[in-house]
């Protein structure tokens, strides 16, 4: 039998036997218009009383629908979400790794662009007797920045050798040139006490 929605005049072939003798709730499948369907007078044939079946759910029986569609879904599909695109997370990455190398160029930009050098043909060592019998030295001299950038001299670091030259001991005396622009020059005088007895030789070099 055929059907037609008195909404948007769609038709559709339906089996009687879908529709029942009582009739049924349909609803079109375009528009979703429902309406109560039942058999051409002529087919319907006589049923027992108690073959009667009362419709009493509201939502309708049977959707009617094309052959081969899907039925209809009424609530919105839940897209997936595909993330940030793969150019946006590497430049992301990108710029995070960066400010990573910056930030650590930046914290140790003495280290990395400094370079402090002793003057050697301007330091001088004094030795000098202790009360207690031991030996002080006295060093002055200057400090040159060779590097690039701007950097301080905290301390200086004493190495003492022996004789044949090899290191007997190494002492560290706190200096403050404050900031040496490159190329400068920074005077300093330190003095040290308890020197290594064997000593007969230092090396001097600015941290």
């Amino acid at each position: 039998m055929q059907l037609t929605c008195a909404n948007c005049s769609a038709r559709y072939l339906v089996d009687p036997a879908a529709i029942g003798p009582n009739g049924r709730t349909v609803q079109c499948f375009r528009c979703g218009h429902r309406w109560r369907a039942s058999l051409p007078a002529r087919t319907v044939e006589p049923v027992a009383p108690e073959a009667i079946i009362v419709d009493t759910e509201p939502v309708p029986d049977v959707i009617i629908r094309p052959p081969g569609q899907a039925a209809p879904s009424y609530l919105p599909a839940i897209p997936v979400d595909p993330g940030l695109p793969l150019w946006l997370k590497t430049a992301i990455v990108g710029l995070v790794a960066l400010a990573v190398v910056g930030g650590g160029a930046y914290l140790f930009r003495d280290q990395l662009f400094s370079r402090l050098l002793i003057d050697q043909q301007a330091a001088q060592i004094s030795r000098l007797p202790a009360a207690d019998g031991k030996t002080s030295v006295v060093i002055s001299g200057v400090i040159v920045n060779a590097g690039r950038g701007e950097a301080a001299a905290k301390r200086l670091r004493l190495v003492f050798k022996d004789a044949e030259g090899k290191p007997v001991g190494d002492r560290y005396v706190d200096v403050s040139t404050g900031r040496i622009p490159p190329n400068g020059r920074a005077r300093f005088e330190a003095q040290l006490d308890d020197v290594p007895a064997a000593s007969a030789a230092i090396d001097v070099t600015a941290e």
